[in-house]
């Protein structure tokens, strides 16, 4: 009976991954649909592992291998065949080339994914061998491994599915995982189970009652499980195998946007190799609005800016530019060395056209206006957007309250511009605009910052020119360290004495203003993509070429009434880019101090559009306001229990500390890992939680690279060092050598590492 169950168990189970499948991938135009081929592959590897069952086992994987060969064939290169069977000298090179796109999807495509030829054989050899497996399993009686194959298939497609697994996927998965656990731990070998009760009556092989009850945990433990602790795994994911070449670019042979922007180097020291080429009709806009997006990243973890689950429609749809006044334009694009899932394009986009399969298939646009294809672009790939991009309304922005606000006042008194004021009531700002206000907790003095900067602002477009005007008095340079010191905002805006103090390049500077812009009420969002390319003539028209060395990060603004507008804070020199003061005709070296910017001195009143993001520290509201013979009974006591709670801090870290350290002399690497993670992010380095503990090393210091390796081992091989003190020694000291004295005891104070 158990063996029976076993069976059905397996069958049931590859039922289970064909419709996981169908959550992985999708019908591809031009493509014989998957849904019919990969569930005849299964088919065909049963019905041949019964039909040589009497074989040998090398004859049988021979026979197999030639039915497999000859399948593959027929799937990616039938075009190229004689015969429908015979291949030709066109048919290696063909396999080869469908078969390596078919690797970058799996490698780099973040499911669904367009079924292309070649992912359409991989997915038919991979259920051509669980259902061989599963027939084997039957006719030899190694239940285990007709179950173990298609749940460990679906295991992987569920990883690196897209959509989270819904109630009914965990309860399916969990239900089948301990009915095989059921159906391999009491199956009996023909011939046993002849044991006789004291009667005389026959014991049965196979008792329902334990068998149910190890189905009921395990099904129920099978859920919980997956329900409770799997948010804990990475939304980005960290696994090296699929998405090798570490963060940044250049990823699998070609070029891939980063999908994390804060103070670490990424999108520099880029080639001239072109990216892609286009030609744009009429012409490309001025300044931000003629940039090249990818996506954007909208949510800030304290380290840097990542990207919120989106979700994606038929390009044009249900978004919409807030602006009177619009225009059309229209580009064509051919891919060269990009590698991604997203399509370069201008502003917001109405309509994609191309004619391969990727685009008409599978192109989608997420709510931040980039367009997605469910497969990888590649070399040759063509396409046609037409994008609507806004007509900045410059009288209404530069007005307040029916006025000129003070920038713009002195800008036409100089004769620099030339605006009316306008008294125009902004339309409502819709209600998902507030979460792009969102920030954890600050260090005060970017705080501090932001409101000296935009003191004298008196609208919103005053507050972001300013910010965007502050970035430009910095220095842009390449050449910086990206060590742990380095990468502090705070000390990186505000302390002369920190490494590369206000020097470096796009990020740093897109990162740092998006993070200001929101302490002043501004919602911010961070842009990866390309600066406009270089324009060539050709025969045929002007061609943009955009290049590996365009890449670029900037920040969006949400303006009421004009909706999301582009600033550029990277202040290079030579052109390459454009901040929006310029593309509108702000000179601020013609403009006064009083208006222009400064470090001002707030004498203790702080404008209300600086809000507060949770910070530990100052707060710049309740400067000025008096000493404590005010203070009330209830604050005073709340300020005791603080200052209580403040000094139980070193004794809690203690304990746990002398706790770490007995399991360390146990040899338990897990405790030394844990230990100097917490102080690393008592001392605000702490690892962000899309990096692998090798990644996080590895970006800190070399020291802890080695302490890293031996921890990754332990915890996914099962091997523990035999000196796990020598360890804990080298990283303890590289701890006290790489920080002052004064920093590792204001850490001890830090709430960091008790909330990680």
């Amino acid at each position: 009976m158990a063996r029976r169950l076993g069976w059905l168990v397996g069958a049931a189970a590859i039922l289970l991954v064909l419709a996981r499948l169908t959550q992985v991938l999708e019908p591809a135009a031009d493509t014989p649909d998957w849904r019919l081929i990969v569930p005849a592959a299964a088919l065909g590897g049963i019905l041949v592992t019964w039909a040589t069952a009497r074989l040998s086992p090398d004859r049988q994987v021979a026979i197999h291998l030639i039915a497999l060969a000859v399948l593959v064939l027929r799937i990616t290169a039938s075009d190229t065949l004689r015969f429908g069977i015979v291949p030709t000298s066109e048919t290696l090179p063909a396999l080869a080339e469908r078969m390596a796109y078919a690797a970058e999807i799996v490698r780099f495509g973040a499911p669904p994914v367009l079924a292309v030829i070649g992912l359409v054989a991989l997915a038919a050899v991979g259920l051509w061998s669980i259902g061989a497996v599963w027939a084997w399993s039957v006719t030899s009686g190694r239940t285990w491994a007709g179950i173990a194959a298609p749940l460990g298939f679906y295991l992987y497609l569920a990883v690196v599915d897209r959509d989270p697994s819904t109630f009914g996927w965990h309860v399916a998965f969990a239900v089948l995982a301990a009915l095989g656990l059921v159906a391999t731990s009491n199956a009996v070998p023909a011939g046993a189970g002849h044991l006789r009760a004291a009667d005389e009556r026959a014991l049965p092989r196979w008792e329902p009652a334990p068998a149910g009850r190890i189905a009921s945990v395990a099904a129920v433990a099978g859920v919980v499980g997956v329900l409770v602790f799997g948010g804990f795994v990475p939304e980005g994911g960290a696994l090296e195998w699929r998405a090798p070449g570490g963060e940044g670019l250049g990823a699998g042979g070609g070029f891939a946007a980063s999908r994390f922007v804060g103070l670490r180097q990424s999108l520099v020291s880029l080639s001239d190799d072109p990216v892609f080429v286009a030609t744009v009709e009429p012409e490309r806009p001025e300044g931000t609005a003629g940039y090249w997006r990818l996506l954007t990243l909208d949510q800030y973890t304290g380290q840097e800016w990542v990207a919120r689950e989106q979700s994606f429609s038929a390009p044009g749809r249900d978004i919409d530019v807030p602006t009177a006044e619009t225009r059309t334009v229209v580009q064509t694009v051919r891919i060269e060395s990009l590698r991604d899932d997203r399509l370069p394009s201008l502003y917001l986009p109405q309509s994609v056209a191309g004619t391969h399969s990727v685009i008409r298939s599978g192109t989608d646009m997420a709510a931040d206006g980039s367009l997605r294809v469910n497969a990888i672009t590649f070399s040759g790939l063509s396409y046609r957007v037409e994008s609507t991009v806004p007509v900045l309304d410059l009288d209404v922005l530069a007005s307040a309250g029916g006025e000129l606000t003070p920038l713009f006042a002195e800008a036409v008194e100089e004769g620099i511009l030339d605006v009316e004021p306008a008294d125009v009531e902004p339309p409502t700002r819709p209600a998902e605009i507030d979460s792009y206000l969102a920030l954890p907790p600050l260090d005060p003095a970017i705080t501090q910052l932001a409101a000296e900067v935009t003191a004298g602002a008196q609208s919103p477009f005053e507050r972001a020119l300013l910010l965007e005007e502050f970035f430009h008095t910095f220095n842009y340079s390449t050449d910086v360290s990206t060590g742990h010191s380095a990468l502090d905002l705070a000390a990186w805006l505000t302390d002369p004495e920190s490494p590369n103090y206000r020097t470096g390049y796009c990020e740093q500077f897109a990162a740092a203003m998006a993070v200001m812009g929101r302490v002043v009420s501004l919602p911010t969002r961070v842009v990866i993509g390309f600066t406009g390319g270089e324009v060539v003539d050709t025969p045929d028209g002007p061609l943009t070429i955009v290049r590996e060395r365009n890449a670029h990060a900037w920040v969006e603004v949400w303006l009421d009434g004009q909706g999301w507008v582009g600033f550029d804070p990277t202040p290079r020199s030579d052109g390459a880019t454009t901040p929006l003061a310029r593309t509108v005709g702000i000179d601020f070296d013609r403009l006064s101090e009083e208006v222009r910017i400064g470090e001002a001195d707030l004498g203790g009143n702080v404008p209300d559009f600086v809000q507060d993001p949770g910070t530990v520290g100052v707060d710049l509201r309740e400067r000025g306001a008096g000493g404590a013979g005010g203070v009330q009974t209830p604050v005073l006591a709340a300020m005791v229990a603080v200052l209580v709670a403040v000094a139980a801090l070193p004794g809690i870290k203690a304990w746990r500390t002398s706790r770490r350290l007995r399991r360390a002399r146990q040899g338990d690497i897990a405790a030394v890992w844990d230990e100097i993670v917490d102080r690393l992010t008592d001392l605000g380095h702490g690892p962000s939680p899309n990096q692998t503990p090798i990644e996080y090393a590895t970006s800190t210091a070399p020291e802890l690279v080695p302490l890293a390796e031996a921890y990754s081992t332990a915890v996914y091989g099962g091997r523990q060092p035999d000196d796990v003190d020598e360890y804990l020694y080298a990283a303890g000291q590289w701890l006290d050598e790489a920080f002052e004295r004064s920093e590792r005891t204001r850490a001890v104070f830090s709430l960091r590492s008790l909330r990680r």
